[in-house]
């Protein structure tokens, strides 16, 4: 799995919140 990407998609999705 590629947690970085995960993370990246996270933090994108915490900024538009």
């Amino acid at each position: 799995m590629r947690l970085q990407l995960m993370r990246s998609i996270l933090k994108m999705l915490v900024r538009q919140s």
